[in-house]
């Protein structure tokens, strides 16, 4: 005698039962079946549990998986597919085949946040840099993607358009401001490199922008204590190479 009965709905997982009695025989066949909510589509490769028993059987093509010799009694059943709702129910066994269906609902999959730390990617040297870049007082900042951008340009060539009041003569460059010193209209422009003064005399038409990987400009107002001039200096170039 065959028997079908609706046994339980599950929050969204919609369970239902048929099973076959006969007595010639002691153990049963349980047999699960996974479909979609809505569509009905198989889903392959779920996980079908029988905790008790702790035996496991992912679900074939057409959704099905089988479990056979059981006892007769109760067992309970757990399908867990990825991207779906979890499902669980309790059911008796008691004739020769059981067949169980699960009608589990999609659910959105969370991925953990990926989170990128910019401090990480920064050289130690550089810190002082980014940090300066960061608070953004009173500064011109070139940077590393600026810089290779440029390549094919000369270095003066590229302060000359990037920092306002800069001036380029051969390879030497000053700042189109007075001096402070009797007929002189331009005043210099004290460099440094990693850090360290830069003597008189620099040629930069020996460098190229992308042997740099920053550049910071200044007037001597806003420059950084530990860089600002003396004398008649009126500009701060800051230029950090690449290492």
């Amino acid at each position: 005698m065959r028997v079908r009965a609706s046994i339980a709905v599950l929050g969204s997982i919609m369970v239902a039962a048929t099973t076959t009695a006969w007595t010639s025989t002691s153990s049963s066949l349980l047999i699960v079946s996974v479909g979609e909510v809505g569509t009905g589509a198989f889903i392959k490769d779920a996980e079908v549990r029988l905790t008790p028993l702790k035996r496991t059987v992912r679900t074939k093509w057409n959704g099905e998986a089988r479990f056979g010799d059981l006892d007769r009694g109760q067992i309970h059943i757990q399908v867990r597919a990825i991207g779906y709702a979890p499902g669980d129910i309790d059911v008796q066994v008691a004739g020769d085949s059981l067949e169980v269906h699960f009608e589990l609902e999609r659910t959105a999959t969370a991925l953990d946040t990926v989170r990128v730390s910019e401090a990480a990617k920064v050289p130690m040297y550089l810190n002082e840099f980014e940090t300066r870049r960061s608070q953004n007082v009173g500064g011109k900042f070139l940077t590393d993607s600026v810089l290779q951008s440029e390549h094919l340009n000369s270095l003066q060539l590229l302060f000359a358009t990037r920092f306002p009041g800069i001036k380029v003569a051969g390879g030497s460059v000053t700042a189109m401001e007075p001096s402070g010193i009797m007929n002189q209209m331009n005043c210099p422009v004290l460099m440094y490199v990693d850090g360290h003064r830069v003597l008189e005399g620099l040629d930069l038409g020996n460098m190229r922008p992308d042997t740099l990987i920053g550049v910071e400009y200044y007037s001597r107002t806003f420059a950084p204590v530990q860089y600002r001039p003396t004398g008649n200096y009126c500009k701060v170039i800051l230029m950090w190479t690449r290492r």
